[in-house]
């Protein structure tokens, strides 16, 4: 019989062999985290304890080294943060800081400006308050000035369509239309000669603008302003052609927002984020009292005290590093929405003409390449019986694809990055202040501590994850014998290893010495890892995993490999990671092969697995 079954999966594996080759780069994963997210690292962890002093040591460094004088005039607050730990407080205060303090100190309550970060806690807001399913509705459903615009011209370069325009396309800036409304606006304060001294003509007074949130202007524009401004603008590129940023798009919404609760922006916000979270340090408008802010120029100079009016949704908030750490941290245990919501939030909306950089709602999406573990991938045999970990400082040359779910903001005096690693619970708040005229500095010290933590800190991660299910998972599994079945008892050995992703499975074979992991293969020289599909539960429970049926490499041959990319450059069809095409088949019952259920105990130590196939449950017996 089981020749018969290995003709069938012969025949799949022969169907998929585009996978099967892609797979010897070495391995395959799907898509997600290859081990479950590490739980209390700074107890549990050898690795993390050691990779944060290792990064505090290299930010130091950093600030000691900097070539671009970012050291001298920016001050900044660091908050790292994990689901259910606070790993780093790191607070900076630049030489040149004078009196830009107004407590004297700064901490992780110190008041910054969040520009653009605000329109991430603008898309929470609406989730919570409106849901996911309100992201498809037609913008002109809910805002009425959008609705009644005169469909003067077909042409799409002419007029924008706004009923093609979703929620959802404004949310992630697939709208296709401007960046800003009378924001730094060249035509305000030109006259004459300004004019003819850079070649453009002077305009009517009709032609500029009047109010906007621009500290040259009297204030922001009104409702109806604003309105009579945006219906006359050309559109950037139709609707959902490429992701265009756009400030706009986040005012329309705010007022759509409006319109869904039936109450003002500022309670929607309040309401659905900031008091379940208890951010009470987070403010939609300039507070009426800078106490503990960090301000280094006078509040005019520096746009601490610019009202945004509409613009609040896209970057008017006010906020402090305890409170984002919050936010970050609500986001990665789902704690305002459901896990449904969440995943389906933390998925790209569209890529950007940057292979590493995609584009979600309103995430800006970093593709990052990490090793698979912190040392180099073994020689191997076929033979498992141990479980293995990691305390090398080398690393792997086998990479991984991991994305990255971040948001920054910049505006006047202040710029904010926010990042989260949904695969590895883990997340940090960056909040960085300087002298307006110094944004340069600011970003450039945003992107070396921001490349410091995708460094250092993800991949300790993953080797803690790698650790931790090393101790949860790994042994030998077998099933209880029974007279009537004896030859269809089964035993298997889970193992963790250096420089291979997920759990491995080998020795896998029947009593009567049956090779399973062949019979089930068709390759001659089988693999089999496995990949979370769920989280472990916080207390007993089952996690699901999928397997990944592949030919063992033994030799990785030096060479760094990312085994998530074409295996030769500039070959995109005859190579690539596809194992996502092959999950659940082939199928025995309409059970795929590539099933796996662990059951876990109340510390999160796996007692039995059940291959889904096999019909068997194998009670951990080592």
């Amino acid at each position: 019989m089981y020749r018969r079954l290995c003709g069938v999966l012969c025949l799949a594996s022969s169907l998929l062999a585009p996978i099967s080759r892609a797979q010897l780069s070495p391995n395959c994963p799907i898509l997600g985290p290859v081990f479950p997210a590490p739980v209390n690292v700074l107890q549990e962890s050898t690795v993390v304890p050691e990779a944060l002093r290792t990064f505090q040591h290299a930010l130091e460094k950093a600030i000691d080294e900097d070539t671009e004088l970012w050291s001298n005039s920016t001050s900044f607050y660091l908050s790292v943060f994990s689901r259910d730990s606070q790993l780093i407080n790191y607070a900076y205060e630049a030489p040149n800081i004078g009196d830009a303090l107004t407590s004297g100190t700064l901490d992780k309550d110190t008041l910054f400006r969040i520009a653009s970060v605000s329109k991430l806690v603008t898309i929470y807001a609406a989730l919570v308050e409106v849901g996911l399913e309100r992201m498809n509705d037609p913008i002109t459903k809910w805002v009425p000035e959008l609705s009644l615009v005169p469909n003067r011209n077909s042409d799409t370069i002419v007029q924008v369509k706004w009923e093609e325009i979703t929620l959802g396309a404004l949310a992630s800036h697939m709208a296709g239309i401007t960046r800003d409304v009378s924001l730094f606006d060249s035509a305000v304060g030109v006259n004459k000669t300004i004019a003819e001294l850079v070649a453009l003509p002077l305009l009517p007074d009709e032609e500029i603008p009047t109010c906007g949130t621009d500290s040259r202007l009297p204030g922001p524009c009104s409702r109806e302003e604003f309105f009579s401004v945006l219906q006359n603008l050309y559109p950037v590129t139709p609707s959902f052609h490429t992701p265009i940023y756009s400030n706009v798009a986040f005012q329309v919404l705010e007022y759509a927002l409006e319109a869904m609760a039936n109450k003002p922006f500022n309670e929607i916000v309040q309401s659905s984020v900031l008091d379940p979270l208890g951010m009470n340090r987070t403010f939609l408008q300039p507070p009426q009292s800078p106490e503990n802010a960090i301000i280094p120029e006078s509040e005019e100079s520096s746009w601490w005290d610019v009202e945004t009016g509409g613009g609040t949704a896209f970057g008017g908030m006010f906020s402090t590093p305890s409170d984002l750490t919050a936010l970050g941290r609500s986001i990665l245990i789902s704690e305002l929405l459901s896990a449904p919501e969440t995943r389906r939030w933390l998925k790209p909306v569209s890529h950007t003409s940057d292979l590493q950089v995609s584009v979600g709602m309103p995430w800006e999406i970093r593709r990052a390449l990490i090793p698979i573990s912190p040392s180099p991938s073994p020689s191997r045999s076929r033979s498992r019986t141990t479980t293995t970990t990691t305390t090398s400082t080398t690393t792997s040359k086998n990479l991984r694809i991991s994305d990255l779910y971040t948001k920054n903001g910049n505006l006047g005096a202040w710029t904010t990055l926010l990042g989260l690693s949904p695969d590895h619970g883990l997340g940090f708040a960056l909040l960085l202040s300087s002298p307006t005229a110094l944004a340069s500095q600011r970003f450039a010290a945003m992107g070396t501590i921001g490349d410091l933590f995708a460094d250092m800190l993800v991949p300790a991660f993953e080797a803690a994850a790698r650790e931790q299910a090393a101790v949860n998972f790994g042994g030998v599994y077998a099933s209880e014998e029974k007279e009537e079945e004896a030859e269809m008892v089964m035993s298997l050995t889970i193992a963790v290893e250096d420089g291979r992703p997920g759990l491995g499975v080998y020795n896998w074979t029947t009593a009567d010495g049956k090779d399973v992991l062949y019979l089930y293969s068709g390759i001659a020289k089988p693999s089999l890892r496995l990949y979370p599909m769920t989280g472990v539960s916080s207390g007993a429970g089952k996690v699901l995993f999928r397997g990944v049926y592949e030919e063992e490499e033994d030799d990785l041959g030096g060479a760094t490999t990312n085994g998530c990319s074409s295996s030769e450059s500039g070959k995109i069809f005859s190579g690539g990671c596809l194992s996502w095409g092959g999950v659940g088949s082939p199928t025995y019952g309409n059970v795929g092969f590539d099933e796996f259920v662990i059951a876990v105990d109340g510390r999160g130590r796996a007692v039995s697995v059940t291959p889904r196939v096999s019909r068997q449950t194998l009670s951990r017996v080592q």
